[in-house]
């Protein structure tokens, strides 16, 4: 990407309830007090918008072909200044990451996994693991953009699985809340898959 195409790209300069229409702004991207009665998600943060053309044009290329993989340097990039942004970059530097599975048929045609790339560039600026092999995706889904909110959730029912638990309890004292989940999409869609796994890593992860 040149730097007059990457210029225009607005940051976005606060956070904002996931799961609130007209979106609302809350401290770190945390869900609002009402929200939290429907939705297991604890927050989420989005650097951009993807009414921004070139923002959706990049995304669109990262993750359908060419596939420009290269493109991971520069989506970390506007995630990192964001965070700066808002106050949150400290934050993450205690956290591990773990990002969030693809199935296998999507990973061989594309080539790789688009969050997990992103990842790896977000884990080399806070200096903090990426766990590559914990989360694992197992049922094959409808693709998220055609289905409405409750076939999100449905087509998301049981399709990851967390194969070693006890790797994060290890690093985060078994709170999933020490534990950032990434995934590379729209704020709607990234609320509904981050929300299932949020749902079974508690889960897992609960004191016994």
């Amino acid at each position: 990407m040149c730097e007059d195409c990457f210029s225009i790209i607005e940051v976005l300069e606060n956070d904002y309830c996931p799961f609130c229409f007209p979106p609302k702004i809350t401290p770190g991207g945390k869900t609002c007090p009402s929200c939290q009665k429907n939705h297991f998600l604890d927050g989420l943060i989005c650097a951009s918008s993807l009414e921004n053309i070139v923002v959706k044009k990049t995304i669109h290329l990262f993750k359908y072909p060419p596939f420009l993989k290269e493109l991971s340097r520069h989506l970390s990039f506007l995630i990192i200044n964001h965070l700066k942004l808002t106050n949150n970059e400290l934050k993450f530097r205690n956290f591990i990451i773990a990002p969030i599975p693809i199935a296998k048929k999507r990973l061989s045609f594309r080539g790789f996994n688009q969050s997990e790339e992103i990842a790896k560039e977000l884990s080399l600026f806070f200096k903090t693991p990426v766990l590559t092999n914990i989360l694992l995706k197992i049922k094959e889904t409808f693709p998220q953009v055609s289905l409405s909110l409750s076939q999100r959730k449905e087509n998301l029912k049981n399709a990851f699985y967390c194969q070693n638990p006890e790797k994060i309890k290890n690093k985060t004292g078994a709170s999933p809340g020490d534990l950032l989940l990434f995934v590379a999409d729209d704020r709607k869609i990234a609320a509904s898959v981050l929300g299932q796994l949020r749902l079974h890593l508690a889960e897992l992860l609960k004191p016994e």
